[in-house]
């Protein structure tokens, strides 16, 4: 979801002819606290923008904690960290929600973006409150037919695919159908909830309606964007829906296609391409085509490590994939290095209690155990089930 600045609050602060003692220092430490942030020193933004805070909190002016809880927000971001982040922008929300004559569609704004940092940050009921919030504003504000409240519709259908898949379909059709009554038939709008309504009925296991849909939105963003990124992702999610009936051939060549279109046509740096590599790589792998599949798979570790660099989650599942493909082909000297560094790489970047972590223990565990090293699979079998099962 794209970031959309909070209004007013990175703004100026407006302050009456005659300021007081207490307008003063707070706008000499929010001016300090920016200065500290251009040269490149946050932690003294950060100390600085909480002293400004405070000062405007003793003096209960509304628009200079708008301000304070924004500029902190904004170091945090800057840092990374997200979850600092969310705290000062929830909190400018609810002070925003509060004020006399509320921008609705400025309000909206800011709960679409928070509801992506929510996201970011794996909290999706926070995400769906943030996003429902955001769809009630627009429709306040523009009637029940707001295309940008539809448009909320479809992100917030893809936050409760997991959680409530019922009330996912619900929301991803009634989006469905107030773009198509508001955009022309090609409009590449109506692609994103197309796509999503599809990857659900993959979901629910329906790949023929989740084929239909998923083709109809590939068709749409071919007919606006023959080369694009875009059309890249749709080509990737009707190759897996079609591996899944047994249509392998088309599902290569889509693949391929996309492929093509990432890497030559576009020449992009984005990291879809290795996306679209590894899911090659998958298709060759499920039919043993392990020396096709290996190749690839060194082709998408070589492009994320310039892409993302040497410690990124998306580099760690490439290089699981590829000690997976070793363990697959009876290789467990080449395996084991693999498993290691993938393992390594998602304690790092997401903690020893991630998902991911299990699943690349669960992986390797099952390696040691074919290869007769009984105990050492036990003790990690035991750490993934701890993780996978929530306990």
């Amino acid at each position: 979801m794209r970031r959309i600045a909070g209004c007013l609050l990175a703004c100026s602060l407006a302050i009456s002819c005659a300021p007081s003692e207490e307008d003063r220092g707070w706008v000499e430490l929010i001016d300090a606290a920016r200065q500290a942030h251009a040269g490149g020193h946050t932690d003294e933004a950060i100390e600085l923008g909480l002293q400004a805070l405070e000062a405007a909190e003793r003096g209960s002016q509304d628009q200079q904690l708008l301000v304070s809880l924004s500029e902190l927000a904004s170091f945090h971001e800057k840092r990374g960290e997200t979850a600092e982040a969310v705290v000062y922008r929830r909190r400018a929300l609810d002070l925003r929600e509060l004020s006399s004559g509320a921008d609705n569609l400025g309000l909206a704004g800011g709960y679409t973006e928070l509801a992506g940092q929510y996201q970011e940050l794996g909290d999706l009921p926070q995400a769906a409150f943030c996003l429902r919030r955001a769809m009630e504003l627009r429709r306040q504000g523009l009637g029940p037919d707001d295309l940008g409240a539809a448009r909320i519709a479809s992100d917030l259908g893809v936050v409760l695919m997991a959680s409530d898949p019922e009330e996912a379909q619900t929301v991803l059709e009634q989006a469905i159908a107030t773009l198509e009554r508001g955009l022309p038939a090609t409009h590449p709008d109506l692609a994103v909830p197309m796509t999503n309504y599809g990857q659900l009925m993959r979901q629910l296991g329906e790949p023929a309606v989740a084929e239909a849909w998923l083709r109809r939105a590939m068709e749409i963003y071919r007919a606006n964007a023959p080369n694009s990124a875009r059309l890249a992702v749709s080509m990737d999610n009707l190759a897996d829906v079609l591996q899944t009936q047994g249509d392998v051939d088309e599902a290569e060549q889509l693949l391929k296609d996309s492929i093509e279109i990432l890497e030559e046509k576009l020449g992009t740096n984005d990291p879809q391409l290795a996306t679209s590599l590894n899911n090659l790589a998958l298709l060759y792998r499920r039919q043993s085509r392990f020396a096709e599949a290996e190749s690839i798979y060194r082709r998408a570790a070589t492009h994320l490590e310039r892409t993302v660099g040497p410690a990124h989650p998306d580099l760690a599942a490439t290089i699981f994939n590829l000690a997976r493909l070793y363990d697959a082909r009876q290789q467990p000297g080449a395996a084991e290095p693999l498993f290691l560094r993938s393992l390594d790489m998602y304690e790092r970047t997401l903690g020893p209690d991630h998902t991911a972590t299990g699943l690349v223990l669960k992986g390797y565990a099952r390696m040691l155990d074919k290869t007769g090293r009984s105990e050492e699979a036990a003790v990690l079998e035991q750490r993934a089930e701890r993780i996978l099962g929530g306990s």
